[in-house]
């Protein structure tokens, strides 16, 4: 009969299979801990498999323990059930803390979608708030638009019928005016008279300051007239009032525009006189002319085209003799004349 010899596990031996026990507890923990920061449901699918595959190896290795266990004595078999209990009461405890996990990540991720549920429907009602506020602002700046188009439409047309107003009772005074010369006159006589036509400019130039004079003086017996104000009320007479005074307020700002523009056409001419100097000087100066005898006189400066020491008819253009006697250089060509005689 063969005696199977089994070697006791040594303390040594025991302590380092309780720390690799340890390190593989340590690591399982911190795999663990790893995969319960994911929210995802695949990192739960992986984290299930992983636990299966756990528990088959610890099975596994259970079966192997019990399998060397067979031909062990009592102590080998007491500590290898101690052990065996001890990865029970782990694999136990790492299901709860599992559970517990899966449960907080569960509640977590439920607060989320709800969290996320309320700030979708809080956004929703701001996107209507604020949708609402764009069709109030839209609606009121149109009705504001619809009113200014409204008002200057009726401004316009007030102008122009003040201006229509305005031109009506020009040409009634003017037709007054005009109905006063003509009464003035010999109502016996024609209203017109054929003459010839070399007195009637010169009577036109002759009669225009009187008819001038006579229209004027008429305009002003029309204009100054004075009103019957005897059966006015005091409300009419302080229409009357504002009408005046803001027609004499209109005279003087068109008085004093007039007076503007007069100054500045002035200006505009003094500064245009100066200007026609400066370029008669400048051309009296580039045709060898006197440039203060050209800016002072009125009229352009006379030209020769022609000297008058020529015997012969010249049968050039008027432009070829304008373009030699304005660009002269007799000087130069003297001078090296002069030169060449010398020498």
């Amino acid at each position: 009969m063969v005696e199977k010899t089994i070697e006791l596990p040594t303390k040594d031996e025991e302590e380092e299979d309780d720390e690799e026990v340890e390190e593989e507890e340590e690591e399982v923990e911190i795999e663990d801990e790893e995969e319960g920061d994911d929210e995802s449901d695949e990192m739960e699918d992986e984290s299930e498999d992983e636990q299966h595959e756990i528990c088959k190896k610890i099975e596994n290795e259970t079966i192997k323990i019990d399998n060397a266990c067979e031909g062990m004595t009592e102590a080998t078999k007491a500590v290898l059930a101690t052990k065996k209990r001890q990865e029970e009461e782990y694999r136990l405890q790492y299901e709860a803390r599992r559970k517990e996990e899966r449960e907080r990540v569960e509640q977590e991720l439920r607060s989320l979608r709800e969290k996320q549920e309320r700030r979708r429907l809080e956004r929703e009602q701001e996107e209507k708030e604020l949708a609402e506020k764009m069709r109030l602002a839209e609606e009121k700046h149109r009705q504001e638009e619809e009113f200014f188009q409204e008002e200057s439409k009726a401004r316009i047309e007030a102008q122009k019928r003040k201006r229509e107003e305005e031109r009506c009772k020009k040409q009634a005074m003017l037709a007054g005016s005009l109905a006063g010369i003509v009464s003035s006159g010999n109502n016996c006589n024609s209203n017109f008279v054929i003459q010839k036509p070399g007195k009637v400019e010169r009577n036109k130039n002759d009669k225009g300051r009187e008819e001038r004079e006579e229209a004027k003086r008429a305009y002003m017996a029309t204009v100054n007239q004075k009103p019957d104000i005897s059966h006015f009320l005091i409300n009419d007479l302080k229409n009357e009032i504002q009408e005046l005074h803001s027609r004499v307020c209109k005279l003087e700002a068109l008085k004093y525009d007039l007076e503007k523009r007069h100054e500045r056409q002035l200006y505009d001419l003094k500064e245009l006189h100066e200007r026609e100097k400066q370029v008669a000087r400048h051309r009296a100066v580039q045709r060898g002319l006197d440039p203060n005898e050209a800016a002072a006189s009125p009229h352009p400066p006379k030209i020769n085209v022609a000297s008058k020491f020529d015997r012969q008819f010249d049968r050039r253009s008027y432009g070829d003799r304008r373009i030699i006697f304005e660009k002269v250089t007799f000087h130069g060509s003297l001078n090296m004349y002069r030169r060449n005689k010398i020498n």
